[in-house]
Parts: structure tokens; C-alpha cells; sequence
């Protein structure tokens, strides 16, 4: 078995147990960052020397440090699958891999810039503007306020019920509906 196959095969036979978003990110991962070459590789000649040269060959191609580091954990989780169905003790992966980059500082609105929005689209007076209202008032995120629902909101309370989320997922190769 090849690392190609290893890795969809553990995609798949997890796809089940996945949250939808991850199963399309471990998809996308191995389409968009396995190169051909290291596909090819059959797991049983996989050392710890091919996988640390792998990685350092997507941090020379500027792929960020987050993929890679999801990319490690795919292999290491494909692996462990196959070595446990197999019956044969899985490859210790000690790597050396690129510290993760710090968290970047959120940006907050003063509230002279959140005055200055509302009086523009106040002054507009156009429906396609509630959401961004909306969200500056409560601090809503995006795939909150896109999931919200008339049931969520009781405006004789003043209350708005937040209990869902939306995400768009986006698959490699298919198109957006």
C-alpha cells in the first residue's frame, strides 16, 4: 500500500466519525499538499528521514506551519489505522517540525469607527446592511448571524437566541451551490 492509498483509505473509513469540516480539510490536505513523488511511497518503506525531508519541502514552498502540522497528524493517524488492522507495529514519528506561528491580535472597532458604520448605513437605509448592524451591536460571528432563524429572535424580550453556527465548507474540485 502506497501513503496515497493509506491516507485515503483512512479518510474514508473515518468519514463517518469526522465532523464534515474535517473530513473535507483531511481530503483537500492530501489533494492540495501530497506531492506525487511521496504519494507513490509505499508505507513499508516510510522512515522518519522521508517524512522530515517531506516536511521540510513544504516549509521551503512556503506552505504555512498549520498545514504541515495537520499533514504530520494525518500521516501518523493513517499509519497507526493501517499498522492496526495489519497487525504490525507502526512507525515512531519523531520530527523535527516548524513552531506553530503565535495567534495573531485581534483588531477591536473604537467606538468612534462602530459610530461612524452605523451612521452610514442608518443613513442608507438598506436592508442588506442589517447583519453588519446586527453584529457590531451584539458581537455575533459571521456563521452565527448567517444561521440565526425569526425562532431565535424574540424582539417584545430583546433577546436573541444563539444556539447554531454556519460553515462553509468548501471541497476541492466541486462546485459552490
Amino acid at each position: 500500500m502506497t501513503l496515497k492509498e493509506c491516507l485515503i483509505s483512512y479518510v474514508q473509513a473515518k468519514k463517518t466519525y469526522l465532523k464534515e469540516s474535517t473530513y473535507v480539510r483531511y481530503s483537500n490536505l492530501i489533494q492540495n499538499h501530497l506531492d506525487e513523488d511521496k504519494g507513490k511511497i509505499p508505507i513499508s518503506d516510510l522512515t522518519n528521514k522521508i517524512i522530515q525531508e517531506y516536511c521540510d519541502f513544504l516549509l521551503q514552498n512556503k506552505v504555512s506551519t498549520i498545514v504541515i502540522h495537520e499533514m504530520v497528524l494525518l500521516i501518523k493517524l493513517s499509519l497507526k489505522r493501517d499498522a492496526k488492522i495489519n497487525s504490525y507495529q507502526p512507525l515512531f514519528i519523531d520530527l523535527d517540525l516548524p513552531a506553530t506561528s503565535k495567534k495573531k491580535k485581534v483588531i477591536i472597532l473604537s467606538r468612534t469607527d462602530q459610530k461612524s458604520i452605523m451612521n452610514y448605513i442608518l443613513s442608507n437605509n438598506n436592508q442588506k446592511y442589517c447583519g453588519i448592524i446586527l453584529s457590531l451591536m451584539t458581537g455575533l460571528r459571521i456563521g452565527e448571524l448567517c444561521a440565526l432563524k425569526w425562532s431565535d429572535i424574540d424582539l417584545k424580550k430583546r433577546i436573541i437566541v444563539v444556539n447554531k453556527t454556519l460553515q462553509r465548507i468548501c471541497e476541492k474540485g466541486k462546485n459552490l451551490k
